[in-house]
């Protein structure tokens, strides 16, 4: 999270468009805790206020991931054929890169809706 997350963060939202920037992660065990004191330190560091959350239990209608991002990503990997796992990675990877920006806003505005 400190060293490949938040400096993808910093370069991609620069500060002047937003000070607040929250971070939602599931409860999985791997995941770091939301009071881990080298991650506030780095995430409240060059004047960002990254704040990091846990997504409540059984709930995958409020985490964007799920609702529509993964989803968009396995639909263009399925249209390939997989031989072995080398393979499906880098099909997802392609799938990733050629996931169109308009789908993901169609995501976003799922998710809106979703949460109201």
């Amino acid at each position: 999270m400190i060293q490949q997350v938040l400096p993808a963060i910093k370069e991609k939202v620069p500060e002047a468009i937003t000070k607040h920037i929250i971070i939602q992660q599931d409860n999985a065990k791997p995941h770091i805790d939301v009071n881990d004191p080298e991650f506030v330190q780095a995430a409240n560091a060059d004047g960002y206020s990254i704040e990091l959350t846990c997504q409540p239990p059984n709930s995958p209608d409020l985490n964007i991931l799920d609702l529509g991002f993964f989803a968009s990503i396995q639909s263009l990997q399925h249209q390939t054929s997989t031989r072995n796992v080398n393979e499906l990675v880098q099909h997802v990877a392609q799938a990733y890169a050629n996931l169109e920006a308009k789908k993901l806003n169609y995501v976003w505005i799922s998710y809106q809706l979703a949460m109201t």
